[in-house]
């Protein structure tokens, strides 16, 4: 049952952060290929459970492999917290690039002195104050 709710909200987060993600001239193209996609898989999975039937471990395998691929290429994905949405193809572009697979800023303390960074620290931006969903509302409730 765990494993039924996490799928249906996977599938549902496809849309909220494809559209975050695609610039607006492409959005509507870039939602519905994501939702395709989704339910692409969603067609296929009986398939690969038929295929079970002549070698066990194959949905295992499958699945899987599927889940560790998306969760990695996930990893890749640019961060889209306190971003206003895309609104060029040129912004789509340029937006998260560098960001790798953002584990470095991950795993930097953050109290560390600014002269003792590592050359590496010294290529990426500095920390910025992450916003708790309190203050972003209290935010836009003292601009009404």
């Amino acid at each position: 049952m765990i494993g039924k709710f996490a799928i249906s909200g996977a599938f549902n987060i496809i849309y909220i952060y494809s559209a975050e993600l695609f610039p607006t001239p492409v959005r509507s193209m870039g939602v519905g290929m994501s939702s395709m996609s989704a339910r692409l898989s969603g067609v296929i999975a009986p398939v690969i459970l038929i295929l079970g039937n002549y070698w066990e471990p194959v949905p295992l395998i499958v699945f899987g492999g599927c889940s560790l691929l998306a969760g990695a290429l996930a990893l890749l994905l640019p961060e889209t917290l306190n971003h206003s949405l895309l609104e060029t193809v040129q912004e789509g572009e340029e937006f998260g690039k560098g960001q790798g697979f953002g584990l470095k800023k991950l795993f930097r303390r953050p109290n560390s002195p600014e002269g003792s960074s590592s050359a590496d620290d010294s290529k990426e931006e500095p920390y910025r104050q992450i916003l708790t969903y309190d203050e972003i509302n209290a935010g836009e409730s003292s601009k009404v």
